[in-house]
């Protein structure tokens, strides 16, 4: 590396911002805090082939099933994957929801909080999965008909027809090139099913009663002369203040905040 090169390379790192680092930087830049931002997708839910497709390489599958000649059941199936979408953030900028605990305690705006949410078993695509986590582990048996000829999905040619125990290739029709799978196979169908409790930590933003201009969690005239500081120098929107509601701060909202307090005398 070359001298100039160098020097870039030195003020580049020293004028990055937190949006360019990668995980390792990130956690090693004082400043910044990388935000784990990670969903989970079950492919038994992507109604569509479009959205089953572009998944394939995460595991689902789209199927297609003959009943009868006219009617075919198409779904989506295949386990739950996570997608990964973190990055980096100015720490300063975080909400309360982007902090860990020990950010949201050192925030007087946040509380650190035990949540327990219901959730659906259905996510669940394993035995062993569904059963650790308390849910039914269900199997169906379905029989379906082998129907398909040379211009559709499904069983489309001879080997892959007569591999399915009860299917078999048929050319027996006047056209002898018009063939199609005839027959009916099982299918088990399996799914975990119920819901389970699910507990987790989380920053939320602390919810002051309105009208506590000042944060202190108590409405007195302490608060009615902060509003009025807040109108007089029309500094920013604040939405506490906002006692009637009407998106801005106003003499309407001093006058509500004083029958707010002289009503809890």
């Amino acid at each position: 590396m070359n001298k100039i090169a160098f020097i870039l390379f030195i003020f580049s790192g020293l004028y990055a911002q937190c949006e360019d680092y990668g995980q390792l930087a990130c956690n090693n830049s004082n400043g910044c805090s990388w935000i784990e931002d990670i969903h989970y997708i079950d492919c038994d839910n992507l109604l569509d082939y479009n959205s089953c497709s572009l998944n394939y390489d995460n595991g689902c599958q789209w199927i297609l099933m003959h009943w009868q000649q006219q009617n075919e059941a198409n779904f989506c199936t295949g386990p739950t994957f996570q997608t990964y979408n973190s990055y980096c953030l100015d720490s300063e900028s975080l909400d309360c929801n982007q902090m860990d605990q020990s950010q949201c305690s050192e925030n007087g705006d946040c509380d650190w909080n035990l949540n327990t949410t219901s959730n659906d078993c259905t996510q669940f695509n394993s035995y062993v999965e569904c059963s650790n986590n308390g849910c039914d582990w269900e199997t169906e048996s379905i029989t379906a008909s082998c129907y398909s000829n040379q211009w559709e999905s499904g069983f489309a040619n001879s080997s892959d027809c007569n591999a399915i125990p009860g299917c078999y290739w048929d050319c027996s029709d006047w056209y002898t090139w018009a063939c199609d799978c005839e027959g009916a196979y099982e299918v088990n169908i399996s799914s975990c099913n119920g819901t389970y409790e699910d507990e987790y930590w989380s920053c939320d933003e602390l919810q002051y009663p309105n009208g506590d201009v000042n944060f202190d969690w108590t409405i007195n005239v302490l608060d009615v002369v902060e509003l009025v500081d807040i109108i007089l120098s029309g500094n920013e929107y604040n939405s506490i203040g906002d006692t009637n509601n009407d998106g801005i701060n106003n003499i309407l909202d001093i006058i509500l905040l004083v029958s707010i307090i002289l009503e809890e005398v």
